[in-house]
């Protein structure tokens, strides 16, 4: 199923806002020191607030990780190819 581009912005600031409002919440609790306390998650089971900020330092280093080695990989096929990394960028793009 396609989305238009104003559904897609209307899922982007829905789940975006969420995502944002959960993370000031962790970044409160644990600012002013209630990092072990516990927050429940729909099944009822207690969740320390470390657990959410854990997960998402993870998740920016995975993804600067990735990044990096996509961007490492476009400027070796293209120092190999002897073409600039926006046109090999262009053919990846193309070819999927």
């Amino acid at each position: 199923m396609r989305y238009s581009l104003g559904q897609r912005a209307l899922i982007v600031a829905v789940v975006g806002s969420a995502i944002a409002a959960f993370s000031l919440d962790v970044y409160v609790h644990i600012r002013d020191g209630h990092a072990a306390d516990t927050y429940q998650n729909v099944y009822g089971w207690g969740i320390p607030w470390t657990v959410p900020a854990t997960f998402a330092g993870v998740f920016v280093l995975i993804a600067f990780g990735t990044l990096t080695v996509r961007w490492w990989q476009l400027w070796r096929r293209s120092r190999l190819e002897g073409v600039p990394m926006s046109q090999v960028a262009k053919e990846l793009k193309r070819d999927a």
